[in-house]
């Protein structure tokens, strides 16, 4: 009886699953350092989202196709496993958001007003935006934007890093 290979979408979730784990882990380590939302936090969020992506790929690559991968199948595995990832660190975030700092909502609208009072923007639309962070920026948006901005960083990923994951198969002329 033949071996049934899992689907890119049971991969995906399962590396998904690991990658969400170290994202998670991550944002513990910074929470505790009181670094969660600042730059440093991001870049190395967006290290552990490369670094995972690559493993992801590389890993499909080798375990379940046999050590080829096409550049769209790269994509593929890369963006689904980001896209199961983020619906799990957004219920993450809500949850953390909602239970356990609920101040951090706070921190981060407080962070976010003083970017945009240094922001060179007309006076009257900047009052306007001022107003609206306190209204559209909790637990439940900021858990929305998480899907959205993992979404987004991880195709941009999936895209530069399956260039050097993929590996076509050579077709023999004899």
């Amino acid at each position: 009886m033949e071996e049934m290979k899992p689907s890119a979408g049971q991969s995906a979730l399962f590396y998904g699953l690991i990658l969400s784990a170290g994202v998670i882990l991550l944002h513990l380590i910074l929470f505790l350092l009181d670094e969660s939302i600042y730059k440093p936090g991001f870049l190395l969020l967006l290290l552990i989202l490369a670094v995972g992506i690559s493993f992801v790929s590389y890993d499909y690559r080798n375990k379940k196709l046999g050590g080829y991968i096409t550049y769209g199948k790269a994509v593929k595995i890369g963006f689904l496993s980001v896209l199961f990832s983020s619906v799990i660190i957004a219920i993450y975030n809500w949850v953390f958001y909602t239970y356990i700092d609920d101040a951090l909502v706070v921190k981060v609208q407080n962070y976010l007003i003083t970017a945009l009072e240094k922001a060179d923007m007309d006076p009257e639309k900047k009052a306007e935006a001022l107003a609206a962070i306190p209204q559209f920026y909790n637990a439940v948006s900021g858990a929305i934007v998480t899907v959205f901005l993992f979404a987004f960083w991880g195709i941009i990923i999936s895209l530069i890093t399956s260039i050097f994951i993929k590996k076509d198969k050579q077709l023999s002329l004899g």
